[in-house]
This record gives C-alpha cells, sequence and structure tokens, in this order.
C-alpha cells in the first residue's frame, strides 16, 4: 500500500503560517511558488512548483520533477535531484530515485541507507521504520533501524510507525494487530478493520506538528480504538482488553467523551446513528439505539 504522504495542501499550509513564530508565509506568483517575511521581503524566491512545510525548519521543494529540501532563508540545503523527499525525523530523509527505489539519505545528502524499498514513507519513529518490498509481484512489510539493518522480517501486508512501544501491523490473512519492537504480538491479529484516527480531528491543530497532521496514523483516541470483528465495531483499550463489546454496524473513534456508532436495522442497513461514552452508555439520540 502506497500512501501519499507527502501531498500537503499549499492554502493549508500557507494558512498555518501565518500563526507560527518566523515561519515564511508560502505565496503563489504566475504560477510559482514561494515565501514572504512577515515585514512582506521575498525570503525564497518565486521559483519552485510547490513548497510544502517540514517540522525540520525547511520546505520540500519541487521544480519540474525533481524534489529537495529548501531552508527558510532559501538556502539548498538537499538538491533537487530526487523523484520524492518525505520528512525528516531520528537523522533520516526517506527519498526516492526514479527507477531505482526508496531508501534514506541524511542531511549532507549522504545515501545512508540503500535505495531497496518500494515504500518508505512512514518515516522513522522510535528508532524504526516501516519500509516495504516486492517480493513475487507483492507488496510485503517489515522494520529497519536507522543503520539499515533489517529488525522485523518483512511479512505484514501492510505496517504503521512505532508509538508508544509497539505498531499496528496487517497480517497474511488481512487481520490487524500489534507488534512490540522485537517482532512479538502484544495484541492478537483478531481485527478485520481499523478505524484510523483523524489527528487533526483529535487536537487543537496548533499542538501538532505538520507531520502529525498529515501522516496516517494509528492512535488510541482517548483511550480507545475503534476496531471491526466478525463484521461487528467494537472498542479495545492500549491492552487489548475489549472495553465496549462488538455490536455496532459502524463506529468512529472518541473525541471529547463521545463516539457516533449505528446498529443494524432490520434489512441489515444501519439504522441513524447514535452516542455512546466510554462505558457504552448511550447519551445522545438514544432512540436509535432500541
Amino acid at each position: 500500500m502506497k500512501r501519499a504522504l507527502s501531498i500537503l495542501l499549499l492554502g493549508l499550509l500557507t494558512l498555518w503560517g501565518y500563526g507560527q513564530k518566523d515561519f515564511p508565509i508560502i505565496q503563489r506568483r504566475n504560477g510559482k511558488a514561494g515565501c514572504l517575511d512577515k515585514k512582506g521581503n521575498v525570503v525564497i524566491p518565486f521559483e519552485y512548483y510547490s513548497l510544502e512545510a517540514s517540522e525540520a525548519g525547511m520546505f520540500r521543494a519541487r521544480k519540474g520533477d525533481g524534489h529537495g529540501l529548501v531552508d527558510f532563508s532559501g538556502n539548498v540545503v538537499i538538491p533537487l535531484e530526487y523523484n520524492g523527499i518525505w520528512f525528516y525525523s531520528e537523522g533520516r530523509i526517506a527519498a526516492q530515485q526514479y527507477m531505482v527505489g526508496n531508501g534514506f539519505i541524511d542531511i549532507h545528502n549522504n545515501k545512508v541507507i540503500p535505495f531497496i524499498y518500494s515504500d518508505v514513507s512512514e518515516g522513522f519513529h522510535e528508532g524504526l521504520a516501516a519500509v516495504s518490498i516486492r517480493q513475487k509481484h507483492e507488496e510485503w512489510y517489515g522494520y529497519i533501524d536507522t543503520s539499515g539493518r533489517t529488525i522485523i522480517p518483512f511479512i505484514y501486508a501492510e505496517a504503521f510507525s512505532f508509538q508508544h512501544g509497539m505498531a499496528l501491523v496487517r497480517d497474511s490473512t488481512n487481520h490487524y494487530g500489534f507488534i512490540d519492537k522485537l517482532g512479538k504480538v502484544v495484541i492478537p491479529f483478531d481485527f478485520d478493520e481499523i478505524q484510523l484516527p483523524d489527528r487533526s480531528e483529535m487536537f487543537d491543530d496548533s499542538l501538532l506538528t505538520l507531520e502529525e497532521m498529515y501522516i496516517e496514523r494509528w492512535e488510541f483516541p482517548e483511550g480507545l480504538l475503534a476496531v471491526k470483528k466478525h463484521n461487528r465495531w467494537g472498542y479495545i483499550d492500549s491492552t487489548g482488553k475489549v472495553v465496549i463489546d462488538f455490536i455496532y454496524f459502524g463506529a468512529t473513534n472518541f473525541r471529547n467523551g463521545m463516539a457516533e456508532v449505528s446498529l443494524v436495522g432490520s434489512e441489515a442497513g444501519p439504522r441513524l446513528p447514535f452516542f455512546i461514552n466510554r462505558q457504552g452508555k448511550c447519551i445522545i439520540d438514544c432512540g436509535n439505539s432500541k
């Protein structure tokens, strides 16, 4: 699975920039992107096809098919010689070279992990990166450390970044579970689907880095995660304990202490939704829960 993590909307980034200290303001002139400081002075010339902000004090910049990194003063940090650049984390920058593959460079543009992978776009988190290789026309995920050493073998159909010592993965039977940094299963592969939270809705945007806002990443919002088992949704906690039973036709993750759910109707379709609290008790639109 390819997650297009580098697609950040220019307009949203421009608005975000107004609220950040010393953050250049992205604008477009004659179809080209550049940046102004808060006094209106040009700090990055209007010569780029696109500019995308990064939490590393740099912009992902594009000219034609070339991608690289430019700092907030307009200095080119990584030459625009790659076909894709993702974000900078733990001293490694995920990058793509056309007809070669994906790998990692450092801030000095040294290739520190070979360009042999199909997907590296999750980047490094807690010392490990979820990366994929193609085997017999199929894509399989595993985890490498910052030296490029394989730590967890390439046996997963999908893999996400580590958080709090564990990662969400999908196995070869298309079931989801959680593993630790040694690859040991900590929450069994019992789930057909996982409701990935929208991080931009979970938190105040001003508290999120741009990477956190837009990268598809699992989380236990308010301590619970909506998961699907045997065609019904329920909720588990971070230990894998079932907190709210699998009885729902549809379910969202919790926000502000409540989640929207629906039950199966008389013709195997959903009833109108209602809202429950973290104990599974209906609190809003309870007529739809009967």
